[in-house]
């Protein structure tokens, strides 16, 4: 109706509620300080009570019926207890240079470009370490593309080769010529399906089964995965890349464990007879 007018204020400054977790700042800061605010949202996601702190505090509603993934489903990991051994690859989601409009607007509503590490094994996934930046920055992904890449022993990096992403791969080759670093780069498939479709089947499968992994202060990814779904009007960069990571890794053929394949290799040596002139 036109003769009503809305406002909502959040426990976040308009600037920063759509920033990563660890760049918000509070609105009410001598109420609220945001390094308290930050823990709060942490716990609140850990705890799966993030629809509840959304409502609350961020002045969201998020409707369960209409999510994609439920909030259990995701498993948590300790930074020292991952398995040794892992299969990891790197995904980026990067975004095309900034328009005229974007740029006045200082990227108001801009897509971040996503970086994520994802792990694979004995048949449990897991999102082990991701990077979010807003803007075009070539630069700053080919930095974050070797430290992530160094850190994490990576098989390869996967990115879609259309459009600007076909631009990205050259200038990530580019650089590795110059540092003398080298990262197989793979091109994924260009998927015509929806975005929705897409990360929803790549995602519920394994997670629906208890077979995602994350640590707990992956807050941004949490977010993003607990309010997925149909309407969803957030950021969805971050779980995009996941998305693509883990369509990577899942393989049908590596379902089983080692201890499994090691039962099915006979082991029984075969007689050799060498035959002298």
């Amino acid at each position: 109706s036109q003769e009503w007018h809305t406002e909502s204020f959040g426990c976040w400054t308009k600037e920063t509620e759509d920033l990563p977790a660890e760049q918000q700042e509070s609105a009410w800061p001598e109420l609220f300080p945001t390094a308290i605010l930050r823990e709060r949202k942490a716990h609140a996601i850990a705890d799966n009570r993030y629809s509840i702190f959304a409502r609350e505090m961020e002045c969201k509603l998020v409707a369960a019926e209409s999510l994609s993934f439920r909030p259990n489903w995701i498993r948590f990991f300790e930074p020292d207890s991952l398995p040794k051994g892992m299969q990891c690859v790197l995904a980026i989601d990067p975004v095309p240079p900034p328009s005229d409009k974007q740029t006045a607007k200082a990227l108001a509503g801009k897509d971040f470009e996503a970086l994520a590490v994802l792990g694979r094994y004995r048949g449990e996934y897991y999102v082990l370490d991701y990077r979010i930046g807003r803007g075009h920055e070539p630069n700053w992904t080919a930095a974050m593309m070797f430290e992530l890449g160094l850190k994490w022993r990576i098989m390869r990096v996967v990115v879609e080769t259309v459009a600007y992403q076909r631009v990205l791969k050259w200038i990530l080759e580019k650089e590795m010529q110059r540092r003398g670093i080298y990262f197989a780069i793979k091109d994924a498939k260009s998927d015509k399906r929806g975005k929705l479709v897409r990360i929803t089947t790549s995602l519920s499968g394994i997670a629906s089964q208890g077979h995602l992994w994350c640590d707990a202060r992956h807050v941004d990814f949490l977010v993003q995965f607990q309010n997925y779904g149909p309407g969803y009007k957030g950021h969805d960069d971050l779980l995009d890349a996941v998305a693509t990571g883990i369509s990577e890794l899942t393989n049908p053929f590596l379902e089983l464990g080692t201890d499994e394949y090691e039962e099915l290799i006979p082991t029984e040596k075969f007689p050799m007879a060498r035959a002298c002139p």
